[in-house]
């Protein structure tokens, strides 16, 4: 593949995307229908759901997001679309974004959808495993996973949320965090000075899991990820730690919950994902 830009091009430079690209012919390439998210997500919520829903696509056909050659994207909104452009940037790193099209539209099927992404990708070669040993790892996949109902009654009893942010420097910060459940998102609070509150200020992607089991057989688990809405308002604050203290027994505060509250920030993670498992179905389904 080579990359074809213009010159001291500044659409290159602010965005990061080639003008063009030339492939070497190859026999195997692959289009998607228009992919997306969680329609109940923000805009960034919705930005990364459709870009994992086009990238689970391309994997069942042994394909992945390095193998993009165009995309194209459609949306209600192009300046609020633009805003998370860094969302898209980072899935392609350490190379640019492949040549895209960027559209607004009055409208999706969907009422609530305001990001909708399709992507075309060529290799020269596919992995050994054939479409049907995909579709039986698929097959196991699903056989393990949760029901709605089975992801809230797990997250309920549940006491950890191991929690991950992305630092300046793109590491990974992940710490454990006790949490609340608000409908199906977790809620949690930290200092306004942490690393992880800073790390959401600067970009709201957020990723937790919650986990369990001992032996193989008995591994369960919650992935959610989404985006992060941080809360300042001392009330909520106030109400959310409250929360938190009936759950975890005074959270070691001496009662003086006010006092904690104010050095602290809640964050709710909305999901625009949720992958689940619990491996004593395997059991029962064999």
């Amino acid at each position: 593949m080579r990359s074809v830009n213009r010159p001291d091009d500044p659409v290159y430079a602010r965005f990061r995307f080639d003008a063009a690209r030339e492939y070497v012919p190859g026999p195997h390439q692959i289009v998607t229908s228009g992919q997306t998210g969680d329609s109940r997500s923000d805009v960034a919520g919705q930005v990364a759901g459709a870009l994992d829903s086009v990238a689970e696509v391309l994997a069942l056909a042994g394909y992945t997001l390095a193998d993009v050659t165009r995309l194209g994207i459609y949306t209600t909104d192009v300046e609020a679309f633009l805003a998370q452009w860094a969302i898209v940037r980072a899935r392609f790193e350490p190379g640019a974004v492949p040549p895209n099209t960027l559209v607004q539209v009055v409208r999706f099927a969907h009422p609530a959808i305001r990001v909708e992404i399709e992507a075309s990708a060529a290799r020269s070669e596919l992995p050994s495993e054939n479409r049907f040993s995909r579709e039986t790892n698929i097959s196991a996949r699903d056989s393990v996973t949760m029901s709605e109902v089975e992801v809230a009654a797990f997250l309920a009893g549940a006491r950890t949320l191991n929690v991950a942010t992305l630092s300046p420097d793109g590491t990974i910060h992940l710490v454990a965090m006790w949490f609340v459940m608000h409908g199906t998102s977790p809620v949690f609070w930290t200092y306004g000075k942490s690393q992880k509150a800073r790390n959401l200020s600067r970009d709201p992607r957020l990723s937790a899991l919650v986990e369990a089991g001992e032996s193989y057989d008995t591994l369960r688990g919650v992935q959610l990820i989404g985006t992060a809405e941080v809360i300042a308002d001392p009330a909520q604050v106030l109400s959310i730690g409250a929360e938190l203290a009936a759950k975890y027994a005074g959270l070691g505060y001496g009662g003086d919950l006010s006092r904690a509250a104010a050095k602290r920030v809640a964050v709710i993670l909305h999901p625009a994902r949720t992958v689940s498992w619990d491996h004593r179905k395997l059991a029962a389904s064999g």
